[in-house]
């Protein structure tokens, strides 16, 4: 597969597939689309995946990959969604996600992430999906997280977060 270069979509998802995902799979620079969900693989996410530029749709869900996010994530700016759910991801979310502002889909719920939910993360304005349930998230939950007036599905459940509701959540 490496050396299709020219290749945009890549979907092998719902299959028994195992091993880590490929250290050189930044050559697919034209790669818009990746699933790989619901297979059995392992490892990290590789740094290689900053070359994918063109990257849309990044859904990885439902494996036992580990480690942490890559900070090199926060360079996809063509990115809409990702999907990273189901997985055994341990690290924080990188605050540079925040960054990303194409976004409008982010699924890392039943993971191991720690620490807060990065405030950048309320500069994603086409933002309408925010699932981080089932980690070990914590600190207090502050309006600045829900600026985007377009989010429809929010889920913070199995979480540590503390302190009181956001006066303004009342707007989302």
């Amino acid at each position: 597969l490496a050396q299709l270069e020219s290749l945009t979509g890549l979907s092998f998802q719902s299959n028994s597939l195992k091993g880590s995902l490929p250290q050189n799979l930044g050559k697919w620079v034209n790669m818009n689309t990746m699933n790989l969900a619901n297979n059995q693989l392992s490892g990290s996410i590789p740094p290689t995946i900053s070359n994918l530029l063109t990257m849309e749709n990044l859904n990885l869900e439902n494996n036992r990959l580990e480690g942490p996010i890559p900070a090199e994530i926060c360079g996809l700016k063509s990115l809409r969604t990702i999907s990273l759910k189901d997985n055994q991801i341990n690290s924080s979310i990188p605050a540079c996600i925040g960054n990303n502002t194409r976004l409008s889909e982010i699924s890392l719920g039943n993971n191991r992430l720690t620490g807060t939910i990065p405030m950048s993360l309320g500069n994603i304005s086409r933002l309408f999906q925010l699932q981080l349930n089932g980690n070990a998230l914590a600190g207090n939950l502050t309006a600045s997280l829900f600026q985007s007036y377009r989010l429809e599905v929010l889920d913070l459940s199995d979480n540590m977060f503390q302190g009181t509701l956001p006066k303004d959540i009342s707007e989302l």
